[in-house]
């Protein structure tokens, strides 16, 4: 009789457990966060790891980060070591980088989601990667409809060899008088061979599409010290950073990811008082810091990853902004854009 009751006991007990463990949120509270906190790109990590550090983290969620240099093996190692740690959520930001890790995240039914990332080939990938801000093709179809506006003038094409300024490059509109083309390496300490060529290239503007804020910066110095009058036309990168070409005695236009909510406005005072610094990338750490915030109020009551993608897809309001998307995965991003002239 004792053996009896003592198996009715435990069997009691087990479907309590069972019962309990069914009604959690069976994703992990974990999110791994794969940025480049060294490197070139290094100053775009910073303020990633600072937006995601001013998301309140009471739920229980909590933030992993790996460094990747915006390196495809990097990240793809990155993936591995947060996998290991079971985690089934992540922030990437280096395009190369999601672009590598799509289809393993759509093995393992694991998902993506970023803020950075601007490259058109994420557009390949299916829902295992969700991205909240406009793409390079979004950003090209601003370009080229000012190309389409200006059919006398002839371009220069300078931009840095990085996925998502490549992508930008390709997209360009056919009816461009492209009279020079090139790329520089992100690691490269000057520009000035380039800016000569550019000069004698009989280009009367100059489309340039930076990555890295440092070498960015540099190039801009180096067309003031070479005297290089042309207009600039840029895109959201040129626009966001904490510079501007006029800076640096150069004049053009280019198009700002730009949001007008209070909670944007609130988000950089916030920023600014905990870390006495500005964002390095105003639109995109506001946006990142959405994200943050969203998973760390719907991984709790999620579960599963399937219903976590679901839930966001239909729409999501933070913070800052709404987002709604198309069924892929990608934002619908044309409203953000405002043209800029410098």
């Amino acid at each position: 009789m004792k053996k009896v009751i003592l198996a009715v006991i435990v069997i009691v007990l087990l479907v309590i457990v069972v019962g309990v463990t069914s009604n959690k949120s069976s994703t992990n509270l974990t999110i791994g966060v794969i940025g480049p906190f060294s490197g070139p790109a290094a100053s775009a990590g910073e303020s990633i790891q600072r937006s995601l550090g001013l998301v309140a983290t009471s739920s229980g969620v909590n933030f992993v980060y790996e460094d990747d240099q915006c390196d495809i093996k990097k990240a793809l190692s990155a993936y591995q070591n947060l996998k290991l740690k079971d985690v089934k959520v992540f922030y990437a930001a280096c395009s190369g980088s999601v672009s590598a890790l799509a289809p393993l995240a759509a093995q393992d039914g694991n998902v993506i989601l970023t803020a950075y990332a601007g490259s058109s080939d994420i557009r390949k990938t299916g829902t295992e990667v969700i991205r909240f801000i406009p793409d390079a093709l979004t950003i090209v179809d601003a370009i080229n409809e000012y190309i389409a506006a200006h059919p006398e003038d002839t371009y220069a094409v300078l931009y840095q060899n990085q996925d998502y300024a490549k992508s930008v490059v390709d997209a360009l509109s056919d009816k461009a008088k492209v009279v020079f083309k090139e790329a520089y390496l992100p690691e490269d300490k000057t520009y000035l061979t380039l800016i000569t060529k550019i000069k004698g290239s009989g280009a009367t503007k100059v489309i340039y599409v930076p990555v890295s804020d440092i070498a960015a910066k540099e190039v801009l110095k180096e067309m003031q010290t070479l005297k290089l009058n042309l207009p600039i036309i840029g895109d959201v990168n040129l626009c966001d950073y904490s510079f501007s070409p006029k800076d640096f005695g150069l004049h053009g236009v280019c198009w700002r990811a730009e949001l007008t909510t209070a909670g944007f406005e609130d988000f950089k005072t916030t920023f600014k008082a905990t870390y006495n610094a500005d964002p390095a990338y105003p639109f995109y750490d506001a946006v990142t810091y959405d994200v943050g915030t969203l998973l760390t109020q719907l991984l709790p009551k999620t579960k599963s990853i399937e219903e976590l993608k679901k839930t966001i897809l239909a729409g999501v309001e933070g913070k800052i902004t709404k987002y709604t998307f198309e069924p892929n995965g990608e934002v619908i991003g044309s409203k953000y854009l405002v043209q800029v002239e410098f």
